[in-house]
């Protein structure tokens, strides 16, 4: 098997389940060591039992993303076990609930930003911390398609992705001359949990389903075959993208 990542560390967060242990599975499958953060680790540990049983590189840490502390120490944790950070997968996120922009929840809109953004900023922070001193790196940001469009009915999770995508080009062009490359990834509905959870209701499936050019949801293994494509060295030019994982939905 292609081991494109042999010998590199990769700290992924929202690892638990979804695209966040997809991509875990994906990246130490070809030679990483992957470090897992996840607010609800337990979630995903039986897999992750598993594949360590097999000889995958991976391990588990119960970090929450909006707190700037846990989030230094998960990081510095890495860097003093392994000594260097290659990749940094920013993946943790809620989708907060659906209402027209003048009766969403101040509380709801809140929480949204402080995993969405909050969250990314400080797992970018740290990231670029240890990645400046090293002189290289590569951050994928997971957006989403809510980041290039409007969603009418979730302005503030539409609102945080668009925030992810500007901080991603903004930290593409301040540490790009250094050999670090900042991108994000803007799936559509990929059949995760969180889709489940959106689209309980089999009829509001079906419709969005029709509504996309291909007419079907995305699978998480074609996400994190994305993720890895970006932060490796074949997409050494590519910086600051927001890649669309859509189906076609956001050009139909």
């Amino acid at each position: 098997m292609l081991q494109r990542f042999s010998n590199q560390i990769v700290l992924i967060t929202g690892g638990s389940a979804g695209i966040g242990l997809e991509t875990a599975e994906s990246y130490a499958k070809e030679g990483a060591t992957v470090v897992l953060a996840d607010i609800q680790p337990e979630q995903g540990m039986e897999k992750i039992k598993d594949w360590q049983a097999s000889g995958l590189k991976m391990e588990m840490h119960r970090v929450d993303v909006t707190q700037a502390t846990e989030v230094a120490q998960f990081f510095q944790a890495a860097v003093d076990q392994y000594g260097k950070i290659d990749i940094a997968i920013n993946n943790a996120g809620i989708e907060g609930s659906f209402a027209p922009v003048t009766e969403a929840p101040q509380d709801v809109f809140e929480q949204v930003f402080d995993v969405n953004v909050k969250g990314v900023w400080f797992c970018m922070k740290n990231a670029l911390h240890f990645m400046v001193a090293q002189g290289y790196g590569s951050i994928v940001n997971i957006a989403s398609v809510a980041g290039l469009l409007g969603v009418p009915g979730n302005g503030a999770y539409c609102a945080s992705k668009h925030a992810v995508i500007g901080l991603t080009k903004t930290a593409a062009l301040e540490y790009g001359r250094i050999g670090i490359r900042v991108n994000a990834i803007c799936p559509s509905f990929i059949k995760t949990n969180m889709v489940t959870r959106s689209l309980s209701d089999p009829k509001k499936y079906a419709k969005m389903e029709a509504m996309n050019p291909t007419k079907r949801f995305g699978n998480v293994e074609e996400v994190a075959k994305a993720i890895l494509w970006l932060s490796s060295k074949e997409a050494s030019y590519v910086n600051g993208h927001s890649m669309p994982i859509d189906g076609g939905l956001t050009i139909s």
